[in-house]
C-alpha cells in the first residue's frame, strides 16, 4: 500500500494507491480531507478500501507500507497495523512498514547546507549575495550559477532504480553508502579524487566536466577540510534514517517471510507522487471540479477500467454496467453525506482556531496589564543608578 497527502489551494488531498506481486501500479482511491491527522488518514484509508469492496478486507491482504517519512505517515501506519492485527484472522497479520528511498535526498540536502554555511561563516567566505533564498549558502549559490552554463534543469521521475529492486534490497545499498562514509571519515582524500564508489556496480566514463572537477587545484586542501566535515554529517543522518537496516534492525537479517512479503514492494513512493501531480494538473485545468469527478478520472484511465471492461464478453459487460447505473444514486447520495461531513468539519476547524487566536489574545492583553501595574507600583527605573538601587533592595 501506499500512501501520500498534499495541499492544494487550501484543500487537503490525500491518496491511496497499491503495487501488485505483477507490477502493476493501481489507484484505491483519492479523498479531500479535513486535515492531516494520522486518525483522519486512517478513517479515509478505511473508507477507501470498503469502497472497492464491503466483502473483502484489503487490509488484511496488505503486506507492506510505503510510505514518505513523515512523523503522520509512521502514526498511520502504527494505527493501521493494530487496527489489522485486532481484526485480522491470521497468525501472522504484521504489516511490514518501509519508507521512500527517495525523500532522503532533500534531508541530506539540509544538513550539508547548514553544515557549509558554518564553515563559511569561520571562514570568512563572503561572494554576491543573488540566492533565491536568504538561508541559501553562498557556495550552493555559485555551484547554481555555475551549473547553468553546461545543465538544464528539467522534469522527470527521480527514480533511482531499474524497476527491479525492491524495498527490502535497498538495505545492502543504505549498509554500503555507511560504510563507503566511515572510510571518507578518516580519509577525505578518497572522496576529492573519486577514488571510491558511493554505489555498486562498473564506473561510469566522467564527463568533461566530472573529469575537470577532480583536478588538481591549489583549493583541495580546503576543498578536504570541508568534504570531512560533510561525510560525518552525513553519516550521522544515514545511521538515523536507515537504523532499521543496519545491525540489530529488524530488515537487517530478514526472515523468509519477510522476504516473501515484500516481494512487491519498490524501493519509492514515486506512484503517488505521480498521483498527487495529476490531481494538482486536474485542477489547474478544471478549478471548480470536483474531488470526486477527479478521482473517478484518474482511476478510470489509471487503473485501464476500460480497457479491462472491453475484454470482458458482451453479458458481462452489458451487467456490469447495468449494476453501475444502479448503485449511482445511492453512490451520490454517499457523497454528498461525505460534502456535508467535510464541510461540517471545515466549520468546526475553523471555530477552534477562533477560540485559541481568542484565548492567545486574552493572555496576552492580560500579561500587559500586569506589566503595567508592575509598572505603576515600583515606578520605572530610568537609569543605572536607579537599577542599581532597586536591585539591592530585593
Amino acid at each position: 500500500m501506499h500512501r501520500d497527502a498534499t495541499t492544494k489551494k487550501g484543500r487537503h488531498i490525500y491518496g491511496v494507491g497499491y503495487s501488485t506481486e505483477s507490477g502493476k501500479i493501481l489507484t484505491a482511491g483519492v479523498r479531500e480531507v479535513s486535515d492531516g491527522k494520522a486518525e483522519t488518514y486512517v478513517k479515509n484509508t478505511k473508507e477507501i478500501l470498503n469502497d472497492i469492496s464491503e466483502s473483502t478486507n484489503f487490509l488484511e491482504k496488505t503486506s507492506n507500507f510505503m510510505t514518505d517519512r513523515s512523523a503522520t505517515e509512521i502514526k498511520t501506519n502504527r494505527l493501521l497495523n493494530a487496527g489489522n492485527n485486532a481484526t485480522g484472522t491470521c497468525m501472522d497479520n504484521n504489516i511490514n512498514e518501509f519508507r521512500c528511498a527517495v525523500h532522503p535526498v532533500l534531508q541530506f540536502t539540509d544538513i550539508c547546507q547548514k553544515e557549509i554555511m558554518k564553515f563559511e561563516s569561520n571562514i570568512g567566505f563572503c561572494a554576491a549575495s543573488d540566492s533565491k533564498s536568504p538561508s541559501d549558502s553562498k557556495t550552493l549559490t555559485l555551484l547554481r550559477f555555475v551549473s547553468k552554463l553546461f545543465y538544464k534543469d528539467g522534469s522527470g521521475d527521480p527514480l533511482a532504480s531499474d524497476g527491479s529492486s525492491t524495498a527490502l534490497s535497498m538495505g545492502n545499498v543504505y549498509n554500503h553508502v555507511i560504510d563507503v562514509l566511515k572510510c571518507c571519515e578518516e580519509n577525505p582524500y578518497l572522496m576529492l579524487k573519486n577514488y571510491i564508489s558511493l554505489f555498486f556496480g562498473p564506473s561510469t566514463q566522467l564527463s568533461d566536466v566530472s573529469t575537470s572537477l577532480f583536478e588538481e587545484s591549489l583549493l583541495d586542501s580546503q576543498t578536504e577540510a570541508i568534504l570531512a566535515k560533510l561525510v560525518v554529517v552525513l553519516r550521522c543522518k544515514c545511521e538515523l534514517l536507515f537504523k532499521d537496516f543496519l545491525k540489530h534492525g529488524k530488515y537487517h537479517e530478514p526472515s523468509n517471510n519477510i522476504i516473501k512479503k515484500s516481494a512487491s514492494c519498490p524501493p519509492n513512493n514515486i506512484c503517488l507522487e505521480r498521483l498527487m501531480a495529476k490531481v494538482d494538473s486536474k485542477f489547474k485545468s478544471a478549478p471548480n471540479c470536483n474531488i470526486n469527478s477527479i478521482e473517478n478520472t484518474i482511476m478510470y484511465s489509471g487503473n485501464k477500467t476500460g480497457a479491462r471492461l472491453e475484454k470482458k464478453s458482451s453479458n458481462d459487460k452489458k451487467n456490469i454496467i447495468s449494476e453501475a447505473r444502479k448503485s449511482n444514486r445511492s453512490n451520490i447520495k454517499i457523497m454528498k453525506e461525505r460534502k456535508s461531513n467535510l464541510f461540517k468539519s471545515h466549520v468546526a476547524t475553523i471555530r477552534q482556531r477562533e477560540e485559541q487566536q481568542k484565548k492567545e489574545l486574552e493572555k496576552r492583553s492580560k500579561h500587559k496589564q500586569d506589566i503595567l501595574e508592575q509598572m505603576r507600583d515600583i515606578g520605572i527605573w530610568e537609569d543605572r543608578n536607579k537599577i542599581n538601587t532597586e536591585l539591592e533592595k530585593c
